[in-house]
């Protein structure tokens, strides 16, 4: 019960790494696991740990731990690979310049006489 107090508090108070030294030792129980796991993993991402994030998470089967990987996989890849992007952001990236507004009339673009342009 102090350990989860201890957790909280140093969350709460944004001392991530103290917070998560206190979820790692409540780990072990199992009515404290998903707790501990949930701070683990929103303690990193608050600290933009991805990587750590998904090493972390990435052996663990409850849902929040799942969806804090595939994002913390989805800021990474663009970084780490440049052009190779996810499938799920490919799409998100389609959808926002498919919305983008288009001009009414095109512009025939002119070097030699700005004004006109």
């Amino acid at each position: 019960m102090l350990r989860r107090v201890l957790m909280r508090r140093a969350y709460n108070a944004g001392r991530y790494e103290e917070a998560r030294h206190h979820a790692r030792l409540l780990l072990s129980k199992p009515k404290e696991q998903a707790l501990a796991r949930s701070v683990i993993v929103r303690s990193l991402w608050n600290e933009q740990a991805f990587e750590a994030l998904i090493d972390a998470g990435s052996g663990w089967d409850d849902d929040l731990s799942k969806s804090y990987v595939e994002l913390a996989q989805e800021r990474l890849e663009p970084l780490a690979y440049g052009a190779s992007i996810s499938p799920m952001v490919q799409r998100r990236l389609g959808k926002l310049r498919n919305s983008q507004p288009q001009p009414e009339e095109s512009i025939e673009w002119k070097p030699n006489h700005m004004r006109s342009n």
